[in-house]
């Protein structure tokens, strides 16, 4: 009987060693940059923990080295993970990777530079045409 219940145990332990959760895979997907598994193992994960996979998403979205980059799907998985409370084994999992939770505003804060640059520059052109100041309305 004692055997069985310190095989059961030493076996689930194994279990989860050998078989990471779908997070922690696509934490290391992103690391090695491998973006395509990353991005399907953080949407797989997603429902299950919402502000971890959404910051990895977020962060796939904004770098513009692979062929996902969008500003706006990055904002929207910022701000999802910025409006979910973080759990204490999250932070050690954030910890774990060499990460800090204030990374989560450091690219809320690029992101949204980011967006503000582009719809700058989207309606400069169009105010110099005119031969108007942007400010010019302001007293």
């Amino acid at each position: 009987m004692r055997k069985t219940k310190l095989i059961l145990i030493f076996s689930f332990f194994i279990t989860f060693q050998v078989f990471p959760n779908k997070i922690k895979k696509a934490y290391d997907a992103f690391f090695i940059y491998d973006y395509f598994k990353a991005k399907k193992l953080a949407y797989s994960s997603l429902s299950k923990k919402q502000h971890l996979s959404s910051f990895l998403l977020a962060s796939i979205y904004y770098r513009n080295d692979n062929p996902f980059h969008q500003l706006d799907s990055a904002y929207k998985y910022i701000e999802l993970s910025n409006s979910v409370n973080w759990s204490e084994s999250d932070i050690k999992f954030f910890k774990l990777k060499k990460q800090d939770t204030s990374l989560v505003s450091f690219l809320r804060e690029k992101i949204h530079l980011q967006l503000f640059k582009q719809a700058f520059f989207f309606w400069q052109p169009i105010y110099s045409k005119r031969n108007r100041s942007i400010f010019a309305e302001l007293p």
